[in-house]
């Protein structure tokens, strides 16, 4: 699945599959990329990115 947009942006497709199954962030690099191939904004997704942090942080602190 990630192997077409992965392609169209020029990366690996392991990294778009990590992005969409949560288990890796998006880096300033692909948010430009993915804009500049008219996906989405870069303010969109770094806003995403922030939310999902805290998210994972929340996570990783409820313990405690």
């Amino acid at each position: 699945m990630p192997a077409g947009p992965a392609r169209r942006i020029g990366v690996p497709p392991k990294r778009v599959s990590g992005i969409v199954r949560g288990r890796r962030g998006i880096t300033g690099d692909t948010a430009l990329r993915l804009a500049a191939a008219r996906l989405t904004t870069t303010e969109f997704l770094m806003t995403q990115q922030k939310a999902w942090e805290l998210e994972v942080a929340r996570d990783a602190y409820a313990g405690l």
